[in-house]
């Protein structure tokens, strides 16, 4: 494993305390070795579940209530992903925010709420299943609505990069890793929704990142190019 984060739900985290929740990263990052991001889990009922991924320390905690607490019922009380990105931009650490499972039934992302320049990446695939098509293999641990898959996202348009997540909050983070080893590097191409994602073994390939939203261009000689990323686990 070359890097992680540590995403819980923002309702688990103190209010009080979300510089020491997030402060973790430090503790625990080593440049040049394993690369912890700064990160937590945005829990909506109506514009489901987001990860947040800070570039550097200094982010804050936003609820998905508007009041704090577990995520409402009550739409009035429950914050917009707009609002989410208002806020998370006040702090003025460069952040990104990954959709998560984002067709369960339980918790629908959808995708009349997108940003893009802060959802370049989505997870595809965690332990609630493969979130890519209606029907794939497996379903997981909800239903899932037809509309909301990843597949859909990209026939309206959207650019979007994909990587799969744990998603299991156990303390069992999957496999992810990366040839980049610094915080600003890492976050950049996640950022840029430059990843791959891979479930099982992984093919030992080269991938030529193109960042979302441009068109991509044949590799040439010296291109920017990157090993296989397994990003298996929760980033």
């Amino acid at each position: 494993m070359d890097f992680y984060a540590l995403t819980d739900h923002e309702w688990q985290i103190h209010p009080e305390k979300p510089q020491e929740y997030l402060g973790l990263a430090d503790e625990y990052n080593e440049d040049g070795r394993f690369v912890c991001l700064p990160g937590y889990e945005f829990t909506s009922r109506f514009y489901g579940h987001r990860n947040i991924y800070f570039r550097t320390s200094g982010g804050t905690v936003i609820n998905a209530t508007k009041s704090g607490g577990r995520p409402t019922w009550e739409p009035e009380k429950a914050l917009t992903p707009r609002e989410l990105w208002q806020g998370l931009g006040k702090t003025g650490v460069k952040f990104t925010t990954v959709p998560h499972h984002s067709s369960a039934t339980s918790y629908p992302c959808s995708w009349d709420f997108y940003h893009a320049d802060y959802d370049r990446l989505v997870e595809v695939y965690s332990c609630w299943g493969s979130s890519e098509y209606y029907g794939d293999f497996p379903q997981g641990v909800s239903d899932r609505y037809q509309s909301l898959h990843v597949r859909e996202a990209l026939k309206r348009g959207l650019k979007v990069g994909m990587i799969a997540s744990s998603g299991g909050h156990d303390g069992h983070p999957g496999n992810a890793q990366s040839p980049l080893t610094k915080h600003h590097h890492l976050f950049h191409h996640l950022g840029s929704g430059r990843a791959a994602v891979v479930t099982g073994l992984a093919p030992a390939v080269r991938v030529w990142w193109t960042p979302c939203g441009k068109d991509p261009e044949s590799p040439t000689p010296g291109a920017h190019g990157c090993r296989c990323a397994r990003h298996q686990g929760r980033l």
